[in-house]
């Protein structure tokens, strides 16, 4: 079974990803004073100093936007048989169906994963897709999303134990 976390909650982060991307472009032809169409000889040409200031931001923007990006089209969970596997923003969590004793659901909108490690330690694990921050009023159909996907993911759980 899959379930992926809403269409727009995934392309708005898909969008933000893109545009910290853009952002550190934008910032590296700031600094080293690039004229477009952008030629890595004479990005490279410049002093080192304006090599390290176009790094020290443009890198971290690259580092967050990238996975953003890239993820966003597959956030959500995978159930299989032996395995139930969390897709997050930047990392994925395989977690053994045997392990998993639960869905815990947070006050201000955050899904976690409950499960006991081989040594029975319990621990959580973030469902990116389906936990969205109830600061402030969050769409009535982001929310029946979200409720309908963790209530799918509590029945396949309970039959899969």
């Amino acid at each position: 079974m899959k379930l992926r976390g809403e269409r727009i909650f995934r392309l708005t982060h898909a969008v933000l990803g893109l545009g910290l991307i853009i952002l550190a472009l934008e910032w590296v032809r700031i600094t080293l004073a690039l004229n477009p169409p952008f030629h890595l000889a004479e990005a490279l040409q410049t002093p080192p100093e304006n090599l390290i200031s176009a790094a020290f931001l443009a890198l971290p923007l690259l580092a967050l936007g990238g996975p953003l990006l890239v993820r966003a089209p597959i956030v959500g969970i995978t159930c299989t048989a032996k395995t139930i596997k969390t897709h997050g923003f930047y990392r994925t969590r395989s977690i053994k169906t045997s392990n998993v004793t639960g869905i815990r659901r947070g006050t201000l909108g955050r899904a976690d994963l409950c499960w006991d490690d081989e040594r029975g330690w319990p621990h959580r694990t973030r469902i990116a897709a389906f936990s969205v921050l109830r600061l402030r009023r969050v769409p009535a159909w982001i929310e029946e999303h979200n409720t309908r996907c963790l209530d799918d993911l509590e029945n396949w759980i309970d039959q899969h134990k």
